[in-house]
């Protein structure tokens, strides 16, 4: 299995010169489950962007650096809070994403592995109807769907309660063999625990507390 998305000596330096990253190496292979922890304020969604959007960081000012960086391919991404298109329902945030990679649409199978109820997935349901856990739930599951090599989640528990968090944690699960899933999250006992089976969990330490821009 092939290498998706690889990066040596990347530093990040905020728009005022202080560090926010230094020399980190990270490398994504294909089937494979990175799991980033660290504390709020750490530099978890810095380095996600500094890897695979790292000119969105450059526009506000950021200066980014590696001595090698390969990334193959756009990946999947989902940010904090979800990304759920709030102009179009359920069903056509699913046809969205499915019809970019030629993909019949099928809302009821991912639905289902986000334990969701089919009927979100109807015509004309609005993704304002839903509460916090199930949208977050529901752009985690867009995502997958679209069927991309790689899919990059920052913090993909935020709103849910711990059975949610391991529930999601097992989705990678679906596309083993196919997919990599790079995701971060605070470095707590529950994220720690939802991910026993990942082939790769980073820590990072840090006491700074700016957060990369949403």
């Amino acid at each position: 299995m092939g290498t998706l998305a690889d990066v040596q000596g990347l530093t990040v330096q905020f728009p005022n010169g202080s560090l926010a990253l230094e020399r980190v190496a990270l490398s994504v292979r294909e089937g494979k489950v990175v799991v980033l922890l660290g504390p709020s304020g750490a530099g978890k969604s810095t380095l996600l962007k500094a890897i695979f959007a790292p000119e969105a960081l450059r526009r506000l000012g950021y200066t980014v650096g590696w001595s090698g960086r390969v990334v193959t391919g756009e990946p999947a991404y989902v940010p904090q809070r979800g990304a759920l298109l709030d102009h179009l329902d359920a069903a056509d945030n699913f046809k969205l994403a499915q019809a970019a990679c030629g993909a019949e649409l099928d809302a009821t199978t991912w639905l289902k592995a986000v334990d969701l109820d089919g009927a979100i997935g109807s015509a004309g349901r609005g993704v304002d109807t839903l509460r916090g856990g199930q949208a977050q739930r529901l752009a985690v599951a867009r995502v997958l769907a679209a069927g991309k090599k790689l899919v990059v989640m920052d913090e993909p528990s935020v709103g849910l309660d711990p059975v949610g968090a391991r529930m999601l944690a097992r989705l990678p699960g679906w596309q083993a063999g196919s997919t990599s899933t790079t995701c971060s999250g605070d470095a707590s006992r529950r994220l720690s625990e939802a991910f026993p089976r990942c082939s790769c969990m980073t820590g990072i330490r840090s006491s700074r507390n700016t957060k990369a821009p949403r």
